[in-house]
């Protein structure tokens, strides 16, 4: 992410093409201090990364119950104009000072039917990548969608692909 404006203590971060070592395995927990929504008793996680269920990945608890996990994915893979502005307040519970350490991502909801996959836009997950602390974030106002239908975002990017190689070929 990379830093487009920043006003009023707040911090825009917005999708650009990177290469992230974002720390993972057990001994890199990422610390959530206010927990996550509805599940606010689970404080500690961590990444898993596996190519079988690439782009997708797993945000893994390490407290109470280790069996509860969470689907995520980079939003930017399936909204490449994504950015989101961050409160002064939850940059401030995110002790966050630059966007180059910040990882974004969203938290998918799996359905039977691939087609009907979403990933949640509006409320993504901020990573601290310096202090391992977490937290999601609300983006009041935002033009993203809660209910994200993930598939026909990757066929309208496949879509735009396609026509951009027929272009270079002409």
């Amino acid at each position: 992410m990379k830093q487009e404006e920043r006003g009023s203590g707040s911090m825009v971060l917005k999708a650009m093409t990177r290469t992230l070592h974002v720390p993972t395995g057990e001994e890199n927990v990422f610390t959530f201090p206010d927990g996550v929504p509805a599940f606010e008793e689970y404080h500690k996680f961590v990444l898993t990364f596996s190519e079988d269920v690439k782009p997708f990945f797993i945000m893994k608890s390490v407290d109470i119950n280790p069996e509860i996990s969470f689907v995520c994915i980079d939003p930017s893979l399936i909204c490449p104009d994504y950015q989101i502005k961050i409160s002064p307040a939850d940059l401030n519970a995110l002790k966050l000072l630059q966007p180059e350490d910040a990882f974004v991502f969203s938290f998918v909801t799996v359905r039977d039917k691939p087609s009907d996959i979403t990933a949640n836009l509006q409320g993504p997950v901020v990573l601290n990548l310096k202090d391992f602390t977490g937290r999601q974030v609300i983006c009041d106002g935002s033009k993203y969608d809660v209910r994200f239908r993930i598939w026909d975002a990757i066929q309208q990017v496949e879509k735009t692909l396609s026509m951009e190689d027929e272009t270079d070929g002409v």
